[in-house]
């Protein structure tokens, strides 16, 4: 009978035989059977001997199958038990790698498509079993077998039971045979019973296994591919054992039969050594005979080897150590409970054990191995000597060669033995040893507490760990002597050495890429903020984008090198897992974090300080942070090395838990560095008076100093963490806006019951101190001009270069940008005295002969530059460099249509003579928002100075130097709120001078034009020489709230356009001249706007108020 692999490959060989038998016997039998014989019917047609010969051939058939079958339905009941096979491999059921999903997945559905087809052919009784294609099946089949189907799971019926049921069919058709008929009165003949097929019930049979067995195939590949993979691999294993046990009795077989020959060969040369007649042929013998011992030793090691091979080989896979399945209870263990206690003293029991085989193993790795050797001492053969003693000689430096050989290969084995050995006991106490180091955490806390203590316990878990550190240690120089070699073969691989130059490119690319942004990355960055300015349109967003980069350059070296790190190491692949690759990598990677915080730390208190540091300063500073970062880089290494060695056991916890102590020397050390520095602090902080700063003062240049020095850090640190806490909670701008206005509900509750019937009339040289015009010099001007000093740099280095000088200065109106825009004239004079030509815009200019006018007189230019903005360009430019500063540069536009033509104009002639003339221009922020909208940013003023809003502290100091300057005293007394007599009440008063600064910067939004009104209306006078504050009064803002569309649209343009006049509204907001004339009036009586030489612009007390009321109504953004 022809076999036929199926697609799964080929079944089981072992039972195949005995199932031939079986079917053979039982097809015998089912030949005996009446059924099968001549039927009783004399009417029925005679069975030939070829149809119950194929009868016979196909019930053998059927019977092989299902005894193939049924070794098969158990391999599989097996597998899905979780056990190996035992008479049969995976391969024998399925053909495809199980541990593969793509192949799985393919299976699947050929399996499902096959279930489908045998549920389909049980369906019609009658019909004939389907030939199996080859989707199912592992058995061999017959190719001339019709009900060939595939394997099944489940119990076989008994194959007699087939066998009863046909020979019961059969036995009752013989014994019933029909009665002669009567010849009167004739009956009517009975029906013919049906035929029964004999195979029927052992095809049906076969068919329900054969769908029971795909569906245990099904069963096994919707394993979760983890147990796939360990079922592959336990028989893997299986097989390996097996085949090292087989290798291990041929060793030991051919072993025993070689040392069997040698010694008889041995015993031969002995017994020549004594027939000798002549020294040479007696020394020869000898020399034989100790060859042959030697080969006799050498396979008697041989087979040593082989033998401890194999029980090396099944000690590692039935895991016979010392405490092998305690690991595994460290998860399952209850944490507290007596029971981890319980497991903790049987790992380290287990540990000793284990380290005792470790250290025999290590011995043994690093002495060389002991392998009998054969070294010749021959005789030299004399000149006269036979050929028979040549050849002797001959033969015996032969079998020196082939000796020398075998030792080597007998010292390989049994080192490489020794390592494997050495490796296996390694990774066992590590896996005990880390199981040990985990249940620290699930200990009672009284075991804990003795482990991780100083008592006998403590100290014992030291030892342990630092006999653990010198093994690894030994293990680790052992292992690392034959690295080379292996990675020198791996390489050799051509796989392996794609992947390893796959990781060398991508480092190198890495590298490349990273160190191209280090040099690179401020130019971008540059560029970067660049674009977001002619990008973005909001001034906040702006300035926090500005901040980002400038916080982003800072640290772009320190920085780039540490994503770089973090994006190679992804790029090892398997070289991850290499000790010496993961170290390295740590160890960079903290000293990449390590100078990343070091030169943040360093920019950020630089910053901190708000003044420019000396370089002195700032070496100390940063000399200070090293000591400090490369102590906890020094913890953060130790910490990384010894978790990855010795875990977080006594020696990790130990220096984590007494890190801090680190603190002291390090404290020690910077209070010397800065002991002078901290001494001028303290002297300065308390007035120098006071015992602490007496004993400061005295001791500042003897060496007991250094304790007074320590005792006045700690004062200074109080103060400085209450200060930064203050700063902090003061920090957020709703923080002090709450507070101020806590204040101003305080200060209004009390208000009511002082009388303030006197009118706020000041004296006139009062008024004029506190006036809010710009300030051009003087003592009425306060020395706050932010980011002047940038300006003054650039402006003097475009003295040297090519580049166009063009800078617009924007802020809201009142926030002090004419007098900055002065002193900026002044530094420029005083710098490089230069011609400097100031212009004021008082009135709007839109089209180019208005501009070629007014810029004509400005500057006054001669007659041939009056012809036109060119000839007036050209003269610029043919002249020598000057500074050219406009106030109120929004006087050139105008929105609506066609009203931008002098803007334009001036632009082009900025940019045409930017080179030779320095343009300076002041704008109010809502004309810049919208001019940078039209033209996105477009313009010729590269440079771009925003104020901000004065701070809390500038304006408290523009107040008290404006009031001082005018010899007055000031009074808080009515302010002051649940007064106190004496000493706290003079504290009381200083109080309520910042509590009332505050208040005012709150309601001025930061503008000190508007504080300085506010302040004005605060004051009464209180005799000759003293003024009595009281609480200012606020515009009447719900008035606004009333007005209508148009007055509303009036009021937004004198803040679009800083000012205007009646026919200018009309113009751009396309109302009648009228109604613009009729609603200026009716806001100028309100008294938010006043007019001056018929232009309309608001009023300083009503700026806040007009600002809130158009925010609220969205004409205006902030």
């Amino acid at each position: 009978m022809a076999d036929a692999e199926g697609t799964f490959g080929a079944s089981a060989r072992a039972p195949r035989n005995l199932a031939v038998a079986l079917a053979s016997l039982l097809a015998l039998a089912l030949a005996g059977t009446p059924a099968l014989a001549e039927a009783p019917d004399a009417e029925a047609p005679e069975h030939t001997d070829a149809e119950s010969s194929a009868e016979r051939h196909v019930a053998a058939e059927l019977l092989e199958r299902r005894v193939v079958l049924e070794g098969e339905i158990r391999a599989l009941e097996r597998l899905l038990s979780h056990k190996l096979l035992e008479d049969r491999q995976l391969r024998d059921l399925f053909s495809v790698d199980i541990t593969d999903d793509d192949e799985v997945e393919t299976l699947r559905h050929q399996l499902d498509a096959r279930f489908t087809q045998l549920i389909d052919q049980r369906a019609p009784p009658e019909a004939p079993l389907l030939p199996d294609d080859g989707t199912t099946t592992g058995g061999a089949t017959d190719g001339a077998t019709t009900g060939t189907a595939a394997d099944t799971t489940g119990d076989l019926g008994s194959t007699t039971d087939a066998l009863d049921v046909t020979d019961t069919a059969g036995t009752t058709e013989a014994a019933a045979p029909e009665p002669e008929p009567e010849p009167e009165p004739e009956p009517e003949p009975e029906p013919e019973p049906e035929p029964v097929d004999p195979l029927r019930d052992l095809k049906s049979q076969v068919l329900d296994l054969e769908i029971r067995a795909v569906e245990a195939r099904l069963a096994v590949l919707d394993l979760p591919p983890t147990e796939r993979e360990r079922l592959a691999f336990e028989e893997a294993e299986h097989e390996r054992l097996l085949a090292v046990k087989a290798e291990a009795e041929n060793a030991a077989k051919a072993a025993e039969v070689e040392a069997r020959l040698a010694e008889a060969a041995r015993q031969r040369a002995l017994e020549a050594a004594l027939a000798a007649r002549t020294a040479i042929q007696r020394k020869l013998a000898e020399e034989r005979a100790t060859a042959e011992g030697v080969r006799r030793d050498q396979a008697q090691l041989r087979g040593r080897l082989a033998q401890l091979r194999h029980d090396f080989e099944l000690k590692r896979k039935e895991g016979d150590w010392p405490g092998n399945e305690l690991p595994l209870k460290v998860a399952d263990i209850e944490p507290g409970s007596p029971a981890a206690a319980t497991l903790y003293d049987d790992l380290v029991a287990a540990s000793e054990n284990i380290r005792v085989e470790l250290r025999a193993a290590l011995i043994n790795a690093e002495s060389d191995p002991v392998v009998p050797r054969y070294r010749p001492d021959l005789p030299d053969a004399p000149s006269d000597a036979p050929p028979s003693i040549v050849g002797d000689i001959e033969a015996l430096e032969r079998t020196a060669s082939e000796l020398s050989a075998a030792a080597d290969e007998l010292a390989r084995s049994s080192h490489t033995l020794a390592l494997d050995v050495l490796d296996a006991s390694y990774e066992h106490e590590s896996e005990l040893y880390h199981a040990r180091i985990a249940l620290l955490d699930r200990l009672p806390e009284d075991k804990r507490d003795a482990v991780l203590g100083l008592g006998r316990e403590g100290i014992a878990q030291v030892e342990r760990e630092l006999s653990r550190l010198f093994l690894a240690a030994r293990w680790y120089r052992i292992q690392r002597k034959s690295a080379p070699n292996r990675l020198l073969s791996s390489l050799g691989d051509i796989y392996t050495f794609a992947r390893v130059a796959s990781s060398a490119f991508w480092l190198l690319l890495v590298a490349g890429l990273a160190f191209f942004l280090t040099r690179r990355g401020p130019y971008y960055l540059g560029n970067l903020r660049a674009l977001a300015i002619r990008s973005i349109k909001r001034a906040s967003v702006i300035r926090v984008i500005q901040g980002l980069l400038a916080a982003v350059e800072a640290v772009v070296g320190q920085a780039v090198v540490l994503l770089a790190l973090l994006v190679a190491w992804p790029t090892l692949g398997e070289a991850q897992a290499i000790p010496e690759i993961a170290a390295l990598y740590d160890v960079l990677l903290y000293v990449a974090i390590y100078r990343l915080l070091l030169r943040a730390a360093h920019v950020g208190i630089s910053r901190l300080i708000h003044r420019r540091l000396d370089a002195a300063v700032s070496d100390k500073i940063l000399r200070s942070l090293k000591v400090i970062g490369r102590t906890a880089l020094a913890i953060a290494i130790f910490l990384s090395i010894s978790e990855q060695i010795l875990g977080k056991g006594y020696l990790y916890r130990l220096v984590l838990g007494f890190a801090w102590l680190c603190a002291l020397p390090i404290a020690a050390i910077l209070i010397r560095w800065w002991r002078q520095t901290i001494a001028d602090a303290y002297l300065k902080y308390s007035d120098g008076t006071g015992a602490m700063a007496d004993a400061v003062r005295k001791t500042r240049g003897r060496w007991y100093g250094f304790f007074v020095t320590t005792a006045a850090v700690g004062i200074l640190f109080v103060v400085a963490v209450i200060r930064v806490v203050r700063q902090f909670i003061l920090g957020f701008e709703q923080s002090r806006k709450a507070l101020a206005f806590v204040f101003r509900r305080r200060l209004e509750r009390q208000a009511e019951v002082i009388d303030d019937a006197r009118p706020r009339i000041l004296p006139q040289d009062f008024v004029d101190h506190l006036t809010t015009a710009p300030v051009a010099a003087g003592p009425l001007r306060l020395d706050y001009f932010p980011k002047l000093d940038g300006w003054a740099q650039e402006f003097a280095s475009w003295r040297h270069n090519t580049a166009v000088g063009a800078t617009l200065v924007v802020s809201r109106p009142g926030s002090g940008k004419t007098t900055w825009l002065w002193r900026a004239c002044d530094r420029a004079a005083e710098q490089i005295q230069c011609e400097v030509t100031r212009i004021t815009m008082t009135r709007r200019v839109l089209t180019r002969v208005e501009l070629l006018a007014f810029l004509v007189e400005a500057l006054a230019a001669p007659a041939e530059a009056q012809a036109s903005l060119i000839a007036l360009r050209d003269w610029l430019v043919a002249g020598p460099r000057r500074l050219v500063a406009i106030d109120d540069l929004h006087g050139l536009f105008l929105r609506g249509v066609d009203t931008n033509q002098a803007w334009d104009a001036f632009d082009d002639l900025v940019a045409a003579t930017g080179r030779k003339v320095f343009w300076i221009a002041t704008i109010a922020r809502q004309p810049f928002e919208y001019l940078r909208w039209a033209y996105r940013g477009r313009g010729s003023f590269r440079k771009l100075i925003e104020l901000s809003p004065w701070p809390e502290e500038k304006i408290a100091e523009l107040l008290r130097e404006r009031t001082q300057a005018t010899g007055f005293k000031v009074i808080y007394d009515d302010l002051v709120i649940d007064r106190v007599e004496g000493i706290e009440a003079q504290a009381q008063l200083i109080g309520t001078e910042r509590e009332y600064a505050r208040l005012i910067w709150d309601y001025a939004d930061g503008s000190p034009a508007v504080a300085l009104d506010c302040w004005r209306a605060s004051l009464v006078t209180d005799g000759e020489a003293s003024v009595r504050v009281r609480l200012f009064r606020r515009p009447a803002e719900g008035v606004l709230e009333e007005l209508g569309e148009p007055q509303r649209f009036l009021l937004a343009s004198t803040i679009w356009h800083g000012h205007l006049t009646p026919q200018e509204a009309a113009r751009s907001l396309r109302y009648r001249l009228d109604l613009c004339i009729e609603g200026l009036d009716l806001l100028t009586e309100i008294g938010a706007i006043a007019e001056h030489d018929g232009r309309y612009a608001p009023t300083i007390p009503w700026l806040p108020a007009i600002y809130r009321y158009l925010r609220r109504h969205h004409l205006i953004e902030d």
